[in-house]
């Protein structure tokens, strides 16, 4: 979610970066999402592979085609709201080298029983299947 929107009850990109904004002032991170061009895009993958940014603020545009050999976490929100093939997606976008690597699934309501299998196993296989 990249604005605020009435129809869906989640925190934009652009309410995290005001919490960011006063909460850690001093943090560098960048901002990737749909609407940005290529050159954006890769600009700001560019900046974080070279350390300029401390993280990355993203919708679901890094599910594919994203590469960050150093990424070692990854915050996915309203996780209840995608399906296990694409949360699998997303958590493979970290753990792509030899350092310790976590996916933390934030979710709500009664969804979070059909997470458990992104918890037992990294086979996209068997989450295909599950």
């Amino acid at each position: 979610l990249i604005e605020e929107s009435e129809e869906i009850s989640a925190i934009s990109l652009q309410e995290y970066e005001d919490i960011l904004a006063t909460g850690l002032p001093g943090c560098k991170y960048g901002v990737l999402h749909g609407r940005l061009t290529g050159a954006e895009k890769d600009k700001i993958i560019a900046d974080l592979k070279r350390g300029s940014l401390h993280f990355l603020l993203a919708t679901t545009v890094v599910e594919v085609g994203v590469d960050i050999g150093n990424a070692t976490f990854i915050v996915i929100e309203n996780s209840e709201r995608y399906g296990l093939a694409q949360l699998h997606q997303l958590r493979g976008r970290v753990g792509r080298r030899d350092s310790q690597s976590y996916c933390f699934l934030m979710a709500e309501g009664r969804e979070t029983e059909r997470l458990k299998i992104l918890e037992q196993t990294t086979d996209g296989f068997a989450v295909a299947v599950a």
